[in-house]
């Protein structure tokens, strides 16, 4: 197994390589449909836990009913 870079990998690290500040490294990022820890729209830490989702108690016969391929 070769060790060598996959083109599109050696290709973005040409391209982060080659900025030269913050303000130029952030579309190279964007393309990669990542975002640096510190230029996140909202942040990853509060004082207290706090989160979008709403819990749920999901039944284990309910769920094995509605199985594909079970009856």
């Amino acid at each position: 197994m070769s060790k060598q870079a996959h083109p599109a990998n050696a290709e973005t690290i040409g391209r982060l390589e080659a900025t030269g500040n913050l303000d130029e490294i952030y579309p190279v990022l964007a393309g990669l449909r990542a975002t640096p820890g510190w230029h996140k729209k909202r942040s990853s830490l509060w004082k207290e836990p706090r989160t979008e989702y709403q819990p749920l108690h999901w039944s284990y016969e309910v769920c094995a009913r509605q199985c594909p391929g079970r009856s």
